[in-house]
């Protein structure tokens, strides 16, 4: 694979640099709303860690898709290929994210389930 030249001018400087800003002020908006934690209780009814829920791009593939509950086998349907990999009651009963399937608190686990 070639790449050509990329031509580098005025224009194209603002817009890297405007580009550039835009992605670190993405980054610091949700580290700030990952720390302050704000929508807790939307966050909690979904059954998300902090991270999934501020930080994670939820981007899929526009199409409804399908998935089993990784404990009850439960099917889930889902708007996008991004997709949960516990149903929210699994998820809540074993205080575990429903995303990412790792604790709802973020912190280590003993005890098996």
């Amino acid at each position: 694979m070639k790449h050509y030249k990329q031509i580098v001018d005025k224009s194209t400087i603002q817009n890297a640099t405007h580009w550039a800003n835009s992605i670190a002020d993405d980054i610091f908006e949700k580290h700030h709303n990952y720390q302050q934690d704000e929508n807790k209780f939307e966050r909690l009814k979904k059954s998300y860690c902090k991270t999934c829920f501020y930080i994670r791009n939820h981007l899929g593939r526009a199409m409804v898709t399908t998935q089993l509950c990784g404990l009850c086998e439960k099917e889930m349907i889902f708007e996008s290929t991004d997709t949960d990999v516990l149903c929210v009651d699994c998820a809540k009963k074993h205080k575990l994210c429903s995303h990412c399937g790792g604790t709802v608190n973020q912190t280590k686990r003993f005890k098996p389930l």
